[in-house]
């Protein structure tokens, strides 16, 4: 897929449109996010692994093991679930432990929507794994001590770095180049001479101002062989669509010029009957179309003008050489 400059141009409002929208939900969801928060303790494994490590077991392997079974125990949810009347389910779920790495020191966090219940989940968690009511069951009393009570909520962030400005717009982008590009797929336009070859699978011809008599004149000639005609044949120039039925007057006048340019120095009194024949014809199907011209004509070259709409270049030729004037040229009039 190729987005040429034109396209992008013509239709490059739609990257900005998706950007400016996905920025602005971003926004609104980024606002709309509940804060949570979020209470932390400290807890530690002595240096002996506590009374019930018979097996002189590591202290930081001991830490690892038990940060792991925390957020599990059955007993330690419960207690959790109870101080602070969340189902067991979510309390689980707000619990959690990571061990310090290379270290025996647990962290402990409750979190939730609820500063006070934060608070109180928080002191519970704590109570249960290292208070005199504990409430751990696969955790033996006294493996855990409490290095660092339990903190002051503290709200946690959900902000992606930077806030949802740089994430939209980069989301925005992506999003706009897909419109963009599915945009072109579903109505290709004719850009440039490459795009209205691929679609009538016939030569090109750009006609512009900075094309000099001399390629015009070899066109010409080669009209007449695809005409197999030994005099100048005559030509229909058929505007592909409606918009193109202006370049196909200009055309017929620059193709007369040039003719008459190559035939100036000629001594025959009969230059004029030389010249090619062009007629100007309207588009195939309109109220003035153009199938009586072509149909008459020796040789049909269809007419474009840079925008053209390919499905309309597509139908007018179709329309063509469903009369047997299967246009054999082309003229992107740019």
């Amino acid at each position: 897929m190729r987005l040429t400059q034109a396209t992008i141009k013509r239709r490059g409002w739609v990257v900005l449109l998706c950007v400016v929208i996905v920025v602005i939900a971003a926004a609104i969801v980024a606002g709309s996010n509940a804060a949570s928060y979020r209470v932390e303790a400290v807890l530690a494994v002595p240096a002996s692994g506590g009374p019930a490590n018979t097996t002189a077991t590591p202290p930081g392997t001991l830490a690892t093991t038990y940060a792991g079974l925390i957020p599990q125990d059955d007993g330690v949810v419960a207690s959790v679930a109870r101080a602070t009347g969340l189902p067991p389910s979510l309390a689980r779920q707000r619990i959690s432990a990571d061990q310090e790495p290379n270290t025996s020191i647990v962290d402990v966090t409750f979190t939730d929507s609820d500063r006070q219940r934060a608070a109180v989940g928080g002191a519970a968690l704590v109570a249960a794994l290292v208070g005199p009511n504990r409430a751990a069951r696969t955790i033996p009393a006294g493996a855990l001590q409490l290095a660092r009570s339990p903190e002051a909520a503290t709200v946690q962030s959900r902000h992606v770095p930077g806030g949802p400005i740089p994430i939209g717009i980069v989301l925005g982008l992506c999003l706009g180049l897909s419109v963009l590009i599915a945009w072109d797929r579903h109505d290709p336009r004719a850009d440039d001479a490459r795009a209205l070859e691929e679609e009538l699978d016939v030569p090109v011809t750009i006609l512009d101002r900075r094309l000099s008599d001399a390629p015009i004149l070899a066109v010409l000639e080669r009209w007449r062989v695809l005409a197999n005609r030994t005099e100048p044949p005559t030509v229909a120039l058929v505007a592909a669509t409606s918009s193109a039925i202006g370049a196909a007057a200009r055309v017929s006048g620059r193709l007369r010029a040039a003719a008459s340019s190559g035939s100036s120095g000629s001594s025959s009194e009969a230059d004029d009957d030389a010249m090619p024949a062009f007629v100007e014809a309207s588009p195939p199907g309109g109220v003035e179309g153009g199938e009586l011209a072509a149909v008459e004509a020796d040789l049909v070259v269809l007419v474009a003008v840079p925008g053209d709409r390919l499905v309309e270049v597509r139908r007018a030729a179709h329309a063509l050489e469903q009369l047997g004037a299967r246009p054999q040229w082309a003229i992107f009039a740019a």
